[in-house]
């Protein structure tokens, strides 16, 4: 059983080694809160972080791992994955009534480790799970509040993992791994029955923009090299014409540097993403075109996992360079820096 905490009668603190987990009621800070995890207790469990004043809330206390918090697009729920029952299952949160967590799927179906996705409005959660070996996408009705059996969306036999939603809702975006026949971005209207090809290389990571007309991936080249690339919905505007008028497909940066983890900025006007240099990874932004590309941090560490804030103006990312990862906010107009977090735990996952 998940543990929650929650005193109406004001806020108090329990020191965990060098981190200060508030667990209070929930108020109106964690419309603006990062979910992230933190291994600070010896397993993964899931957090709040409000990045004005620093104070942590607690969201789940159990044996297991809880891995992959993600908000839903209201930011008053949030899903995410645990193994407290022995295989991981899809939980619901509910901060904002007390953190109230119950699972959402319960079947026979093995659900991977990997970030669920929800629908833009907020109704459905998509996932990677497999049955019989073979790893697919499925959804599941949040609305529901019984536990559920999922709707399988993909058939093929390789490996689908979720990239994300269109901005209208009407398709998800994945890509599949291990039989090089079936290898690409692929894309899939959940109300359908066809699945469209995008891209046949070893290409990965997929998301959408916001204004849905570009989806930006990660294309993988021998010897492990990697590259951000785009595509750009067909001249019709209707991805549905894709199998027929292929989409404009370009790559945004160079083989010289490995790239990759593009995310898109609310606005959809900007990309956040890593980059080598000098044997280490660090964060870069750039225009939607693939322009003006700017280094934002320098560090003799990884700094990785670029993750907009709701509003376009900072960035949290993971940074190693006070020893286990400790979360970041980088101001992308002055480019100031601001850790989060301070403690002799692994933090990662975050969310904003």
């Amino acid at each position: 059983m998940i543990v929650s905490f929650c005193r109406c009668s004001g806020l108090f603190a329990v020191l965990i080694g060098l981190m200060l987990i508030s667990v209070a009621c929930f108020n109106s800070e964690t419309s603006s809160s990062i979910a992230f995890v933190s291994e600070i207790d010896g397993d993964a469990e899931i957090f709040l972080l409000e990045p004005n004043s620093g104070n942590t809330t607690r969201i789940t206390s159990n044996g297991g791992s809880d891995v992959y918090p993600i908000w839903s697009p209201d930011r008053t729920k949030i899903a995410y994955l645990s193994d407290q029952s022995g295989n991981y299952k899809v939980y619901i949160a509910n901060p904002s009534e007390g953190v109230i967590n119950r699972m959402l799927v319960d079947s026979d179906i093995r659900i991977e480790p990997l970030k669920p996705i929800w629908s833009p409005d907020g109704s459905m959660l998509s996932f990677s799970a497999s049955s019989d070996g073979d790893t697919d996408l499925y959804l599941a009705d949040v609305n529901v509040e019984s536990r559920q059996d999922a709707t399988r969306i993909t058939f093929n036999p390789g490996a689908e993992h979720l990239g994300g939603w269109s901005p209208d809702g009407e398709w998800v975006v994945f890509h599949s791994l291990g039989l090089s026949e079936y290898q690409g971005i692929w894309i899939r209207n959940p109300k359908g029955v066809n699945s469209i090809r995008l891209t046949d290389k070893d290409d990965r990571d997929a998301k959408w923009s916001p204004k849905g007309d570009r989806i930006v991936f990660t294309r993988y080249g021998k010897d492990g090299q990697t590259r951000i690339c785009l595509l750009v919905v067909a001249s019709k505007g209707d991805w549905s014409n894709s199998g027929e008028s292929n989409p404009d497909e370009r790559c945004l940066t160079d083989t010289a540097e490995n790239s990759r983890s593009p995310m898109w900025a609310p606005s959809g006007e900007l990309l956040a993403y890593v980059s080598s240099v000098n044997g280490t990874m660090e964060i870069f932004t750039m225009d939607r075109e693939g322009l003006e590309s700017q280094q934002k941090t320098t560090n003799s560490v990884d700094d990785l996992y670029p993750v907009w804030a709701p509003d376009g103006k900072e960035i949290a990312f993971i940074s190693y360079l006070y020893g286990l990862g400790e979360i970041i906010i980088l101001d992308v107009s002055d480019g100031t820096h601001n850790r989060l977090t301070e403690n002799d735990a692994q933090d990662h996952s975050h969310n904003w």
